[in-house]
């Protein structure tokens, strides 16, 4: 996607469609998610029986089986497997900065010409979809925004120089590798307990419950990744750099940060901006420091 194809958009704006575009295309596995086949056991079932309906010869002249091998030969079908007509399944998915991978649904369709239903597709779970999709775009929001370090396979590491995110290098982001696996495993962790929260709430008997699983398992998943991204930065920033350093605009931007809102370690505020400029640090804005940043 180039920069000139977006009208009117804010470079932040920009670069959070430059994630979400590339994220959902490797969801997609970016493109590769259908393939057609010839069901091959099937169609000579088929034929077999057509074949002896519209034959008028004795029973037990005709070698069907062998009859019909030789029909396929002539089109070089092998029999003993179904034959792949149009379409190719990916390997590749949406692998999160944290290394997680998640792959599209696969489209299967099996054709057989001479059947009652010639073309049978494979049936899709809308409603995993549907919460995969917001969870795909909510990552993408939020890495577009915050910038934090990835590991080397993260689909956002492959964008283009000016907006991929940063390969963790411990030397120079201050985060080892153990540190990064508490960052995923503790983020993982809120995201869990934050998604079984909400859902006991949407889907349970009180006020707020909702009588559609489809809109309860997205809000479950909207809450879930929100947290979970909030409290991923949030450690993150614990062990890039103390919490005091927080305050220390040019140390929390060699972290890998772009933008922390923190009161004292107790509190964090989670925006999402849809307009104007990127939120500055809390260096910048928040009127409490602690005594030793004073």
């Amino acid at each position: 996607m180039a920069k000139e194809d977006i009208v009117d958009l804010s470079d932040e704006k920009h670069r959070q469609c430059v994630f979400i575009t590339r994220y959902l295309r490797a969801y997609f596995r970016d493109g590769k998610f259908y393939v057609a086949t010839l069901d091959m056991t099937s169609l000579k079932n088929n034929l077999i029986e057509k074949l002896k309906q519209q034959l008028s010869v004795p029973d037990g002249s005709v070698d069907y089986d062998k009859l019909v091998s030789e029909i396929f030969s002539q089109f070089n079908f092998d029999e003993s497997d179904d034959q792949p007509i149009f379409g190719k399944i990916g390997t590749t998915g949406f692998v999160t900065r944290g290394g997680k991978d998640f792959r599209g649904p696969v489209v299967e369709a099996t054709i057989d010409p001479i059947a009652d239903r010639p073309v049978t597709v494979s049936k899709l779970d809308y409603v995993a979809v549907g919460s995969d999709l917001i969870r795909e775009v909510l990552h993408a929001i939020f890495d577009a925004s915050d910038g934090i370090p990835a590991v080397s396979t993260a689909i956002g590491v492959g964008l283009p120089e000016s907006y991929r995110l940063r390969v963790n290098v411990g030397q120079e982001t201050h985060v080892d590798e153990e540190e990064f696996r508490k960052v995923e495993e503790w983020a993982g962790t809120v995201e869990g307990i934050t998604s079984a929260a909400v859902g006991r709430l949407v889907r349970g008997a009180g006020w707020a419950s909702l009588d559609n699983e489809a809109v309860a398992s997205m809000i479950e998943t909207s809450v879930g990744v929100a947290a979970r991204k909030a409290a991923e930065k949030l450690i993150w920033c614990r062990y890039a750099c103390e919490l005091e350093d927080l305050y220390d605009t040019e140390m929390a931007r060699k972290a890998g940060v772009d933008d922390i809102s923190l009161a004292g370690g107790r509190q964090i505020v989670l925006r999402i901006a849809v307009d104007g400029p990127p939120a500055p640090l809390a260096s910048e804005r928040d009127p409490w420091r602690p005594p030793s940043t004073r």
